[in-house]
């Protein structure tokens, strides 16, 4: 009776610790900001330096519940080689700001949220489109090709093109 009563409540004790456990991981959440998930991720040093030439390191890093539309370094080679080098002088500062701040939308948006004709404002002020296919997700004329990559202050989408904002 008293080995019984032992590994009852040996049992009930580890069915208590696995418990606490596994709430403790459910509740837990990447603690990586934007900047460290492209960092971290290796594909997008293109963005990154556009981000530093930009200034919005530390506005990508303390933005709260956005989504970002994240170019890999091969979207940025598919710029005409002239468009590029112009966004990353000194000069165009302002216009590099503008384009980056074009692939942040104001909502955190996961990829199940994204649906047909969905329109999303970004940090620029214009709005983006989705499209929504068999084949996957477009927003504007860019393929998503990854979802879903949460970070602590937001959800990155990666995508296969620079989106390019109106021009005002």
């Amino acid at each position: 009776m008293i080995l019984k009563r032992y590994i009852k409540s040996s049992i009930l004790a580890v069915v208590a610790s696995v418990a606490t456990l596994g709430s403790a991981y459910a509740g837990m959440t990447n603690k990586a900001n934007i900047i460290d998930i492209a960092e971290e991720k290796g594909q997008f040093s293109m963005f990154l330096k556009a981000v530093d030439a930009a200034g919005l390191g530390e506005t990508l890093e303390n933005a709260e519940g956005v989504t970002v539309f994240l170019p890999t370094d091969d979207a940025f080679e598919m710029l005409p080689e002239e468009t590029l080098a112009e966004l990353l002088s000194p000069e165009s500062k302002d216009r590099l700001k503008d384009v980056l701040s074009y692939h942040v939308v104001t909502d955190e948006l996961e990829a199940k949220e994204i649906v047909d004709d969905l329109k999303g404002e970004t940090l620029l002020g214009q709005q983006v489109a989705f499209n929504v296919e068999a084949d996957g997700a477009m927003v504007n004329d860019a393929s998503v090709i990854e979802t879903d990559i949460m970070g602590k202050n937001g959800v990155v989408h990666v995508i296969d093109k620079v989106l390019m904002p109106n021009e005002s």
